[in-house]
């Protein structure tokens, strides 16, 4: 089974120095206690305007790092798994990983044990195959031979 990406010192860098953006909380907060809500919550705005941050803060809260404010919906364990899109790492927007990466969290947090199980019983169903790369250029491999 696949290991969730480590994304801890990621949630860490962009939520140093964090502040502010109670309303964003508050909104999100109002969604999840109401259960007619459409059942996503779209957040948009410019570059740098702090999307990141407050995802970053929504992990956290999750985790248990940070305490939600005003008796909220943002209580730890809210979120069943977290995955960040992070352009200057490819594994983190390749869509094998962030599957993966999502499953294995999903598993591991103990919240859904059928799915755990299923998903144990699906990889061990699998054949490993080993490959031997003749050539490899920026990323694309050719010449693959059995190992």
């Amino acid at each position: 089974m696949s290991e969730a990406i480590d994304i801890s010192s990621y949630i860490a860098e962009r939520t140093q120095n964090f502040s502010g953006r109670g309303w964003v909380f508050h909104e999100i907060s109002e969604w999840l206690a109401n259960p007619a809500q459409r059942r996503y919550f779209l957040l948009t705005g410019a570059p740098g305007s702090g999307k990141t941050a407050i995802s970053a803060r929504l992990a956290q809260l999750s985790s248990g790092l940070t305490s939600p404010q005003d008796g909220s919906e943002l209580r730890q364990g809210w979120l069943s798994a977290v995955h960040f899109c992070w352009a200057q790492d490819r594994r983190w927007i390749n869509p094998r990983t962030f599957s993966a990466s999502l499953a294995a969290q999903l598993a591991e947090s103990g919240r859904y044990p059928e799915f755990a199980k299923a998903l144990v019983e699906k990889s061990s169903q699998g054949q490993t195959v080993l490959q031997a790369v003749v050539t490899a250029t920026g990323g694309d491999a050719t010449g693959l031979q059995p190992a």
